[in-house]
């Protein structure tokens, strides 16, 4: 089984999908405003207040303010957003419907994040968003093979989920928020869908290889046949 994405006047099967998961199925950026402040005070920096601080992170312009090994500073970021929920935390609409749409056609479906997590407790999240059994896969940078060649980069665990479920590239779909997972995607050959609601604009996801850009992944069923 498969369903279509129709992209340049041209249809394309899709046999597998690869979600990305703060700020594209779970709304987490209150707990990134936290984690962020966290690991700024361990590094003996000033924090953000949520104005500045959404201001920063809607012009990823973020990496200015971290005067410290930033490989350092990220990496203990990644791991602290593990293993909490924040009160704010929330499954974005239509989120249950997409996933269920793509299991009940035969569609594989892997999670990527570039958190630091270890797969216990990204299910341990998922379980608790009630998204545990759509995924045939789950990867993070700590669990998957990493990917230097940028900052943020996720063709490691791209190339580790085609190669897991056994299909082209060019029948996978990632659904993801930020423009590295854009440049990743297209990279590895995928199909890059950004979505609006990790504060980037359609303008930069485009120019860093995204194939669509929806507002949201409520829209993904939308671009599927």
């Amino acid at each position: 089984m498969s369903l279509k994405i129709l992209l340049r006047g041209n249809a394309h099967s899709i046999y597998a999908a690869i979600m990305d998961l703060d700020q594209t199925l779970v709304d987490t950026i209150h707990r990134f405003h936290r984690c962020f402040n966290e690991t700024m005070e361990i590094f003996c920096l000033k924090g953000l207040e949520w104005e500045n601080f959404i201001r920063a992170y809607a012009e990823d312009s973020l990496d200015t303010l971290i005067k410290v090994d930033r490989n350092a500073f990220w990496n203990e970021f990644k791991r602290r957003m593990c293993s909490r929920i924040e009160p704010e935390d929330k499954l974005f609409p239509g989120v249950l419907d997409v996933l269920s749409l793509l299991k009940e056609n035969g569609i594989k479906i892997a999670l990527a994040t570039g958190r630091e997590c270890f797969n216990e407790e990204l299910a341990e999240e998922l379980s608790y968003f009630g998204l545990m059994d759509f995924f045939d896969l789950i990867c993070s940078t700590r669990s998957c093979p990493s990917d230097n060649s940028f900052s943020w980069s996720k063709r490691g665990i791209i190339r580790h989920v085609i190669e897991e479920f056994d299909v082209d590239p060019a029948n996978t779909i990632l659904v993801a928020d930020y423009w590295t997972d854009m440049k990743s995607a297209k990279e590895e050959g995928v199909i890059a869908i950004g979505v609006l609601t990790g504060f980037e604009s359609k303008e930069k996801l485009m120019r860093n290889g995204a194939d669509l850009v929806l507002n949201g992944i409520w829209e993904v069923p939308s671009i599927l046949a």
